[in-house]
């Protein structure tokens, strides 16, 4: 029967995956699908302790806000993954003096801890699912203060001892396999694995002489990289068999109220309950801290550099969530001045030596506590479109610009003199023929000459012979001609036949008398319309330029609207018209520029007063926020002006940088974030210690000067 009162799981879920070591820790960023009960890892960052395990809280804040920061989402479950020599190898549960830094850290930073896994267990069965058979191998684990082995067979573990790491492996490890019982047989298989590259100690191990007592042949040394051990660790978080997590069950108890197992609880019973390294059906900040005293491993407790309480061998938490503030305020209260003789040697020597201190203590909290908390917001934008006919000051500007350009000219025209001469015209009519002035006479050649002045002819005579033939004599009148074009052509010679234009030749015709002479011809440089038209188009660029420039030169005076500029040209002069000779040809032309322009203030401070409507409750807005691009510009017949303007603002959530420091100055760094997140509404916070000093780090500087506020959008 289905319990539909049951909560169901979200089908996708992201989880951070926490792996602790002694000096190092690792976060991932795990996503699970609870529908085809599947995990991918999405993301992982190392992170270095701070202070060993006393900063840890804080250390993890860090790590996991930096996460939530770059994906954007919320990391609240949380899976813990421990080196085996962090649990009790007996009653597979995590040692005291650890769980309680881990209960600490879950309560401080308000995680949702589903439970955690044996670094190891998750190792073997990745191993017996990737090779698809039982696992029969040595484990071996290196931390910085400890070597932990653990022996499978057939899959399961049937022995795992810790010692203290020295810098022979080789013998820490001979160590823990003569701890086995007598006539056990070794795997001849050593699987090592560790946070980094182990050349040099499996070439230590397998270089090492082995008692023959321990193994039946020289065993085979494997190292795990990294990145194969992470794979391992997703696995063992999927739904596989044998290392299923079950939901944690609801406490109806105070959080900061730790269960006390019942006295009949059994070792056989505590097995019972986890899976694979998996806490079943509890949640680790539920666990008890104080488990059984009773220590199966060799490794000293200095090994682990804990702060351990000698008077009752109890681990002495030193992160408290006072202020400390308070803890100064508690630690002087106990001494009374009024009490203390002075006239006392030794009391006067202590008085001096209290005051030292208390100097040295304030001015290092003075000094060198400083930090900068930058507080992020979530980001609001703001765009609205204006139109701005009013409100603004438009100013006019006039400037004249006067410049002239040049260039080389490159028509050609032809000179010279026309070849002149003197013909004679023969007049074959019986009557007086009068010829006009520029009358054609035109060569064989097609050479015309004309006539230079006007020309009587005189009539032919006739004669009647003898024999009764008619005789006529032309008449012969000379007179002077010029050829029509210039040229050394024209000069033609003697005795040239012409005809006369519009005259048949049995009529009139002309000869020369004597050659022509005097025709020259030779081609000069001249101004073309071409040129001019080049000089027209060159300058309206320069006059484009120079108004240009006079616009940026005018920029840091006001905002020029740059579609309302006028360009007028005036008089245009050039130095030489077109035909005449000249090398070069010049042009001079004077126009005038007017522009408008506005005050980039004013138009700040009217847009901010068109956009307080639209501002979030919340949220402050000034000019400095306030972005805007001037969509188009209009004149109209009467000199009107409009301007539409796409304006953009971000406005700023409204935090009191005072009022943040008077909540959590003194306050340890992990307790800090409801404040900031609840109180102020913010998405979050990220704190910078400036020197960074590890017994500083962990709570807020007592004084305002030391703390720098800065109020950002998160990006």
């Amino acid at each position: 029967m289905l319990n539909f009162l049951s909560k169901k799981k979200d089908a996708v879920e992201q989880i951070a995956g926490i792996v602790l070591r002694h000096e190092s820790g690792l976060a991932l960023v795990i996503k699970k699908n609870n529908q085809r009960h599947s995990s991918q890892l999405i993301d992982q960052r190392e992170f270095k302790y701070s202070n060993g395990w006393e900063n840890l809280t804080y250390d993890i804040d860090e790590v996991l806000f930096t996460l939530e920061k770059n994906h954007n989402f919320s990391l609240k479950k949380t899976v813990f993954f421990l080196y085996s020599h962090l649990i009790d190898s007996r009653s597979h549960s995590i040692k005291d003096s650890y769980l309680e830094k881990i209960n600490s850290l879950i309560k401080e930073n308000q995680l949702d801890a589903i439970g955690y896994i044996d670094y190891t267990e998750a190792l073997a069965k990745y191993l017996q699912n990737k090779e698809q058979s039982p696992l029969t191998a040595l484990i071996v684990e290196i931390d910085v203060p400890a070597i932990t082995a653990s022996i499978y067979k057939g899959g399961e573990r049937v022995f795992s001892e810790s010692v203290g790491k020295t810098a022979n492996i080789a013998a820490d490890l001979e160590e823990i396999c003569k701890k086995t019982q007598k006539d056990t047989v070794l795997p001849s298989r050593i699987i090592m694995y560790d946070s980094s590259e182990l050349e040099n100690e499996s070439t230590a191990l397998i270089t090492h002489k082995w008692s023959e007592d321990l193994f039946i042949q020289m065993p085979r040394v494997e190292v795990l990289k990294p990145e194969e051990v992470t794979d391992a660790l997703i696995y063992s978080f999927d739904d596989h068999p044998g290392a299923r997590i079950e939901e944690s069950p609801v406490q109806n108890q105070k959080t900061d109220e730790v269960p006390v197992p019942k006295e009949n609880d059994s070792e056989g019973d505590m097995e019972s309950e986890s899976v694979a390294g998996f806490v079943i059906g509890k949640d680790i900040k539920e666990m008890d801290i104080r488990q059984d005293d009773k220590k199966t491993e060799t490794v000293p407790d200095e090994a682990y550099n804990e702060d351990v309480d000698d008077s009752d061998g109890e681990v002495v938490d030193s992160h408290t969530s006072r202020p400390f503030s308070e803890k100064i305020s508690a630690f002087f209260s106990h001494f009374s001045i009024n009490s203390m003789n002075i006239k006392n040697k030794n009391i006067f020597i202590i008085l001096i030596a209290l005051a030292v201190i208390g100097g040295i203590l304030a001015s290092t909290l003075l000094l060198f506590h400083k930090a900068i908390l930058t507080i992020y917001y979530q980001p609001e934008t703001i765009e609205k479109e204006i139109e701005i006919n009013s409100g603004i000051k438009i100013e006019k500007s006039t400037e004249k610009i006067s410049t002239s350009e040049s260039g080389e000219a490159t028509g050609t025209k032809s000179i010279g003199d026309k070849a002149q001469g003197e013909v004679t015209i023969f007049n074959a009519e019986t009557s007086e023929k009068t010829f006009k002035k520029n009358t054609q006479l035109k060569t064989s050649d097609g050479f015309i000459f004309l006539l230079s002045s006007d020309v009587k002819a005189a009539a032919a005579e006739r004669k009647v012979t003898e024999d009764g033939d008619i005789l006529t004599t032309t008449s012969k009148t000379k007179t002077k001609a010029a050829a029509q074009d210039i040229g050394q052509k024209y000069n033609i010679k003697d005795d040239v036949k012409f005809t006369i234009e519009g005259i048949s030749e049995s009529q009139s015709f002309a000869r020369s008398t004597g050659a022509f002479s005097g025709g020259t011809e030779k081609e000069i440089q001249v101004a073309s319309r071409e040129d001019q038209d080049k000089l027209k188009k060159k300058i309206d660029g320069v006059i484009k330029k120079e108004a240009e420039k006079i616009i940026r030169s005018k920029q840091t005076d006001g905002k020029i609207i740059s579609d309302l500029t006028e360009t007028k040209v005036g008089d245009e002069k050039f130095s030489a018209e077109i035909g005449e000779e000249a090398k070069n040809v010049k042009l001079s032309i004077s126009a005038e520029v007017s522009f408008y322009s506005y005050h980039e203030e004013d138009m700040k401070n009217l847009l901010l007063e068109q956009l307080t409507s639209v501002i979030p409750d919340g949220y402050t807005l000034d000019t400095s926020s306030i972005s805007y691009t001037l969509a188009d510009a209009k004149k109209d017949e009467k000199g009107k002006i409009t301007l539409n303007i796409s304006a953009k603002a971000q406005p700023k959530l409204n935090i009191a940088e005072q009022e943040v420091f008077s909540s959590i100055k003194g306050h340890s760094v992990s307790s800090i974030r409801s404040i900031i997140e609840n109180k102020f509404k913010a998405r979050g916070y990220k704190i910078n210690f400036e020197p960074s000093i590890p017994i500083l780090n962990s709570f807020i500087p007592l004084f305002s000067k030391n703390l720098k506020i800065n109020v950002e959008p998160f990006q």
